[in-house]
């Protein structure tokens, strides 16, 4: 498991220290989580990127958000910023 960072669309948080990110899951479909604003790089209303724990099984690429639940997403390997 490594820490990436992946494409997402960023919009403002209900606080100060949160930002939302809406990330594609790989069916295509857009979901939405609120994560602490350090783990988010870009403006708001804009694409930007968000910090993930990202690991490979199944042959599928899947992402940690960080969210209050850490959520499992199965993603497009595409959706991550080349290191």
């Amino acid at each position: 498991m490594s820490e990436r960072w992946l494409r997402c669309l960023v919009r403002k948080g209900m606080f100060s220290d949160e930002m939302v990110v809406v990330i594609k899951i790989l069916s295509g479909e857009p979901v939405s989580f609120f994560v602490p604003r350090e783990w988010v790089a870009g403006k708001e209303g804009q694409e930007g990127q968000v910090k993930v724990r990202a690991f490979s099984e199944d042959s599928r690429a899947w992402a940690i958000v960080p969210d209050e639940s850490q959520t499992i997403l199965a993603v497009d390997e595409s959706q991550f910023v080349a290191a």
